[in-house]
């Protein structure tokens, strides 16, 4: 699979690479990194990378690229994004054709070419393992840091179980280039005093019933702290911090596209189907959803508190 998505890479012209909406760091690691390495590698090609949220965590990505004219005429990759209602951007599914990397449960079979492994720990480790596959190809400090910022944050920094032999021997390949790996820990983990204080306000309203926490972030809340939605929605880390605490859910308003957007957590027993059932999906013990109706979100917690 590996040298069929290598091969069409360089048939292609134009290739516009998409990623899922709400962006973490696998999302536009995965993105960035491997445009970066088309670039190096293949110059003549024209490569976009779609950030229509200009997310830039902390500066470590740039702005996103304009669409080109003519779609049709291009070759789409769509990195680390399980089903095509979370693909961020227009018109992916009009490319020539289209490639799916991803490490989620392939729940949304879509895409021409598919290469889906669940038993790799970031999207971004499945890129490094493509552009090392050929010893011909250049790797550098730039490409490097995108994809190892991917890897080092679907990780929590090499932490979880997820990480494997494999996980760190892509991640060793990067480490090559000498990449300064602490400008990308301080970028990744630095706050702001604004985004400092909303943590505050979260751990300070959050509840825990059993060993579940959850919070509801209220809505507009970003506004009151001056923060981006981006950065309200990717909290639920925070709750998953007390010993006591085996399952989390964080919950926030979505006012762009007027839905509650769920994100699920476990230390113990897999989450996803709950999620599932609910029309959301993701990994066994880190997966998301989205609801219309507020009510559904108390049976989401009654899901949640038989998992004992």
């Amino acid at each position: 699979m590996i040298t069929k998505i290598i091969s069409e890479i360089k048939k292609a012209k134009e290739i516009i690479i998409y990623r899922h909406v709400s962006p973490d760091g696998d999302a536009l690691g995965s993105q960035y990194g491997l445009k970066a390495f088309i670039n190096l590698n293949f110059p003549k090609i024209n490569v976009y990378a779609i950030n229509p949220e200009d997310e830039t965590m902390n500066g470590i990505f740039p702005e996103g690229d304009k669409l080109p004219n003519k779609i049709k005429n291009c070759l789409v990759i769509i990195v680390d994004t399980a089903n095509t209602d979370r693909i961020s951007g227009l018109k992916w599914s009009e490319g020539t054709k289209i490639i799916k990397i991803d490490h989620h449960p392939n729940t949304d079979d879509y895409g021409d070419i598919k290469l889906v492994n669940v038993k790799y720990a970031a999207t971004a480790e499945i890129i490094t393992e493509i552009i090392t596959s050929d010893p011909k190809f250049k790797i550098d400090k730039l490409i490097a840091k995108y994809l190892l910022t991917g890897i080092i944050t679907d990780t929590g920094s090499f932490r979880y179980s997820s990480v494997s032999e494999n996980t760190l021997l892509m991640a060793s390949r990067l480490w090559k280039t000498n990449v300064k790996s602490q400008v990308i820990y301080d970028s990744i983990y630095r706050k702001s005093l604004k985004q400092i204080k909303y943590n505050g306000f979260v751990l300070s309203n959050f509840k825990v019933k059993n060993n579940v926490a959850y919070f509801i972030a209220p809505k507009k809340i970003e506004s009151k702290y001056d923060v981006s939605y981006s950065y309200v929605s990717s909290s639920v880390g925070m709750l998953m911090g007390p010993i006591e605490v085996k399952y989390a859910m964080y919950v926030s308003w979505d006012q762009r596209s007027s839905f509650w957007r769920i994100s699920l957590r476990s230390k113990a027993k897999p989450v996803n189907k709950i999620a599932q059932k609910f029309g959301g999906g993701g990994h066994t013990q880190a997966c998301g959803l989205k609801l219309k109706n507020k009510k559904d979100i108390k049976k989401i917690m009654k899901e949640l508190l038989k998992l004992q």
